[in-house]
């Protein structure tokens, strides 16, 4: 987050990922090409089609089963698995991060809130908090969160209308019976950053 605004300003898109309980994210710089697909090929392509896939089904599986164990999953996932640079052409439905834990099959709540700009930072801190609070109470987040970014743009009832945004999406699984009493609580706390909400099923 420390660095956001200069991934803004050089890019067209750009996403994070964070794993809860650590300081790790996976960053994706998003632009516009007119260059052709490229399809990765290999033992490249198949890490990035399957095994990664894998691993993270069984790491959010096994978090969502055994809540306790989300923190050290979660870190030995970070730590062992998300290291590198990759760079890739493809269609823009394919590259955004909103479909990657969509594909895998995990049933979850989504909540999604745009707060702007200047308050990603805050906002992202008190959601840090309001998950260690929780976590006292024996509630572990055990699913990855989506941060993302939009320009400002000049539309009435969309979220950007004259301010650039920050899209938070938390999930929480959806056999876990004190997920809505989180989610609902997470909901009073955007709103005191003058979130809009997107998504909340």
């Amino acid at each position: 987050m420390m660095n956001c605004d200069d991934l803004i300003s050089r890019n067209d898109h750009v996403e994070f990922e964070w794993f809860p309980f650590t300081n790790a994210v996976l960053t994706r710089q998003l632009n516009r090409t007119t260059v052709f697909a490229s399809i990765p090929t290999g033992a490249k392509a198949w890490y990035s089609g399957c095994l990664k896939k894998q691993v993270m089904w069984w790491v959010c599986t096994l978090g969502g089963i055994m809540p306790r164990m989300a923190p050290w999953l979660w870190k030995f996932y970070a730590r062992r698995l998300r290291h590198g640079v990759n760079d890739s052409v493809d269609r823009s439905d394919r590259q955004f991060m909103v479909g990657e834990l969509r594909g895998l099959g995990l049933g979850y709540h989504e909540m999604e809130y745009a707060v702007a700009l200047p308050d990603a930072r805050a906002a992202v801190a008190e959601l840090r908090r309001y998950m260690e609070q929780h976590v006292l109470q024996g509630y572990y987040l055990s699913l990855p969160i989506a941060i993302r970014f939009a320009a400002m743009d000049h539309s009435y009832l969309s979220p950007c209308y004259m301010r650039t945004s920050c899209y938070i999406t938390v999930r929480a699984p959806i056999n876990n019976p004190s997920s809505i009493g989180f989610l609902s609580g997470l909901g009073e706390l955007w709103h005191r950053f003058g979130g809009l909400s997107l998504i909340h099923i």
